[in-house]
């Protein structure tokens, strides 16, 4: 399909079917299975390539021409983030990083940890309001009161005072406290036979469609938040509000929080009527990624005003990623990523 110009406005290519090889012929990448051809894409077409089957193979020359034209390759593996491609000294900024660094305690660290989940809780409000407005009676009286407490709850971020550590406690018990609301009213407008009842990450081993759904595409989530912070020159391991972590890039877990509603969560909410057979054996089938990440794409390409600027959305994380980087140097105060209902 046609794509306008700039690395943020290309498209995924997901392999996930068994046994499928990625190549090269000239400036464009191959898509091949037992010798046919199943796709061909000029690489300038691609941002991103996403491998979800263990039983797929890639040729020197096409890592080598996705370096050389900045596209990211990312490997999953059960819903899970297994590494990563991206071009050599992608991103490099030291005085930033070193900055970024010296400020994680300081008032202006501290701001950006509750920035994220104030703009968390909001889009979680925002999200319920929308909701809420197709429905009647007391199931939109109930989810509007949902929405109402998370409000209070994100004003109440504003007062929330002590020591660095003290401080980031506090805000992510708020922020826990908020996600119990919003998921009780998200539980309340689900289908019944999904069995979904209370969010559960993956290693708490989920065995209903909507939190593995949920969890798949938040990993998917995370590794362009991840990206997109490399590509300024953040560290994406250092977080404002997630402990620093070997196993994780807590800043990429900070930035992507403003993100999860509007992306995510509406994604997952599209395709509620249609999980009844997305699992097998507590995963999910090759089909259902298929359509998971279809819609999680139609939201990363909805067009948004955000800033008085019109983007997708996946152009405004980028711009996001950017504004974030000039905060930690003190040139701008960071104003959360919204989509307003």
């Amino acid at each position: 399909m046609p794509v306008q110009g700039g690395l943020s406005l290309r498209r995924r290519l997901v392999l996930a079917s068994y046994g499928v090889f990625l190549g090269v012929k000239g400036e464009r990448l191959v898509v091949r299975k037992k010798g046919e051809i199943l796709r061909e894409v000029p690489i300038f077409e691609v941002s991103q390539v996403l491998i979800d089957t263990k039983g797929a193979t890639l040729s020197s020359a096409a890592m080598r021409l996705m370096l050389k034209h900045g596209v990211e390759l990312l490997i999953l593996k059960g819903g899970k983030l297994m590494g990563k491609l991206s071009p050599a000294r992608r991103g490099a900024n030291i005085h930033l990083r070193m900055t970024q660094y010296s400020i994680r305690n300081s008032e202006r660290g501290l701001d950006l940890a509750r920035a994220f989940i104030m703009g968390k809780l909001r889009n979680q409000s925002d999200l319920l309001k929308s909701l809420a407005k197709n429905r009647e009676g007391g199931e939109r009286r109930r989810i509007r009161e949902a929405a109402r407490q998370i409000d209070s709850l994100m004003w109440s971020l504003n007062e929330v005072k002590g020591s660095p550590e003290v401080l980031r406690g506090r805000i992510m018990g708020i922020e826990a406290e908020a996600g119990r609301v919003y998921w009780s009213a998200i539980a309340s407008i689900l289908p019944e036979d999904l069995g979904f009842r209370v969010r559960k990450q993956r290693f708490d081993r989920p065995e209903d469609p909507f939190n593995v759904v949920l969890n798949y595409l938040y990993t998917v989530l995370m590794s362009e938040a991840w990206f997109a912070l490399e590509s300024t020159g953040l560290e994406p391991y250092l977080g404002f509000l997630h402990v620093p972590n070997n196993r994780r890039p807590a800043l990429a877990v900070d930035f992507m929080e403003e993100f999860r509603q509007p992306v995510v969560d509406r994604a997952a909410l599209s395709l509620a009527k249609d999980m009844g057979n997305f699992l097998e054996e507590g995963k999910l089938k090759p089909e259902a990624r298929k359509k998971a990440l279809k819609a999680y794409e139609e939201r990363m390409n909805a067009l948004v005003t955000f800033r008085g600027r019109r983007h997708k959305i996946r152009r405004h994380l980028r711009l996001q990623a950017e504004r974030l980087a000039s905060a930690v140097m003190g040139r701008l105060a960071y104003e959360p990523f919204r989509v307003k209902w």
